[in-house]
């Protein structure tokens, strides 16, 4: 029996190996874990707010990268290396590189939606940059053909505003508000202004999508500063193809 005692000493002692090893690759699963539930819901929102930008691209809606976007693509790239390199929970939460990475994921999000928003109000500029109905309704004359063409055109600026007040949740709604600025361009030719000529070119224009500087005559400057509208306006490149 004292013979056999030193072989069930090592077999005990194989078992508790083993036992520490299981034990230990259950710990390390457990950490591998947690990590990856501290990144999955970042990472979600975050992947699809990138994914709606290259949807913005495709409707021809022009959006930037933030440059924390960048910021974090290198982070990231980084991290996976080095675990790549050695691939134990140890390896993600040495330094600072992992908390580094969440922290920057965080603002990255923020940083696309505001690019998000920013590229839709933008768009809404492209596509439509007319006068409000209350400014409109200052210089028209006062005929019924005004009046039925105002109402017209407040009842569609208004449809076209509701377009922005959120982004779009698919390419039904970019249709859809190109559409509404080409009716508001139409029904803006209808308008009758009561001022004098060259000041009705240059509302026409505006209402048209945009007025050249050569139709800022002096009668124009005139009528914008007696107007207080010298602020009213923007001045904005020409798109070339």
């Amino acid at each position: 029996m004292n013979a056999t005692l030193p072989a069930r000493v090592s077999a005990l002692r194989i078992k508790l190996g083993q036992l520490k090893d299981l034990s230990s690759k259950a710990s390390e699963a457990s950490d591998l874990s947690s990590l990856r539930t501290d990144l999955e819901q970042p990472v979600q929102t975050l992947a699809m707010l990138v994914k709606r930008q290259r949807e913005f691209e495709d409707l021809g809606v022009p959006t930037s990268a933030p440059e924390s976007l960048g910021k974090l693509r290198s982070r990231a790239a980084s991290v996976r290396e080095r675990f790549r390199a050695e691939r134990t929970s140890v390896t993600l939460k040495k330094g600072q590189a992992w908390k580094a990475m969440l922290a920057e994921t965080a603002t990255a999000t923020v940083d696309v939606e505001k690019s998000l928003i920013t590229a839709w109000k933008e768009f809404r500029s492209a596509i439509f940059a007319g006068d409000t109905p209350a400014k409109i309704s200052g210089t028209l004359a006062g005929t019924q053909g005004n009046i039925d063409a105002l109402d017209a055109y407040r009842a569609t600026y208004d449809a076209f505003n509701r377009q922005f007040l959120t982004l779009p949740s698919d390419g039904a709604v970019v249709t859809r508000a190109r559409d509404l600025a080409a009716e508001l361009m139409l029904i803006a030719g209808r308008f009758d202004y009561n001022v004098e000529p060259d000041v009705k070119a240059f509302l026409a224009a505006v209402q048209a999508g945009g007025a050249p500087l050569s139709l800022l005559t002096p009668e124009v400057w005139k009528w914008l500063k007696d107007g207080e509208g010298m602020d009213a306006y923007r001045v904005r490149a020409a798109e070339t193809q």
